[in-house]
């Protein structure tokens, strides 16, 4: 099989190994050091160009794959051929692309992974198939985000074999929700939230290397820092 993976992250990665220990034909498009190092490594021919410039490839895929995918792809690709998209959430909940800490600042005790056909909107595409994993108690973003990798490598072999079946897959039902990119409430604690929030919000923005949640301008890891911050300007203040 011919397919175009688009894309980055470990998910990524651990589906484009899978891809050819099958003996596919692959082409890479990333602008992610990782995945096109891996690329690198396979063997396998990458482009940081977009998808978009699909009229620059001598070959046509059977089936093109996106996995933290950014570029939005043009009307004309998704004429050119077939395209699906491994989305970190269980839609239609928490469409767009910081569903992931926003599940944790929700509260939501459970999310997973929507293998779907990608059509002319967001995240709006039929779905192919989900599978769900649970939201610690303690869970952080970059744990959620571990596990949600490997769900979606585990689930990409039935997605390829759905997809090239022609399965159209399922509408999208049920209310939607579409959270735009970049941290939750721009990465600052409001000191009105209550502790629950406030710690929720903590984990969620604990993915490392990217910045933490901040309150006055200073780094906030855990609940105990902050409430030690804010003794001690209460303090100042007194």
């Amino acid at each position: 099989m011919r397919l175009f993976l688009c894309g980055k992250g470990e998910g990524a990665e651990a589906i484009l190994r899978q891809m050819r220990e099958a003996g596919d034909s692959v082409a890479v498009f990333t602008t992610d050091e990782r995945l096109a190092a891996l690329a690198d490594e396979l063997d396998v021919t990458r482009t940081e160009a977009s998808v978009n410039q699909w009229h620059l490839w001598p070959w046509k895929p059977n089936l093109i794959v996106s996995i933290g995918y950014l570029d939005i792809m043009t009307p004309a690709v998704l004429e050119w051929a077939p395209a699906i998209n491994c989305h970190y959430a269980l839609l239609p909940k928490r469409r767009g692309r910081s569903c992931v800490p926003w599940a944790i600042l929700s509260g939501d005790a459970v999310t997973g992974v929507t293998w779907h056909w990608i059509d002319s909107g967001i995240d709006t595409g039929h779905i192919l198939m989900q599978a769900t994993c649970q939201i610690g108690e303690d869970e952080t973003q970059a744990s959620l985000f571990g596990k949600l990798h490997r769900l979606a490598a585990e689930t990409w072999p039935a997605a390829l074999l759905l997809a090239y079946s022609g399965f159209p897959g399922l509408p999208q039902c049920g209310r939607s929700q579409y959270h735009r990119a970049g941290p939750p409430h721009g990465g600052v604690i409001d000191p009105t939230w209550p502790a629950e929030y406030v710690e929720r919000f903590i984990r969620a923005m604990t993915y490392p290397p990217l910045p933490c949640a901040t309150w006055d301008g200073m780094e906030v890891k855990t609940l105990a820092d902050y409430v030690a911050m804010r003794w001690a300007a209460q303090w100042q203040d007194a």
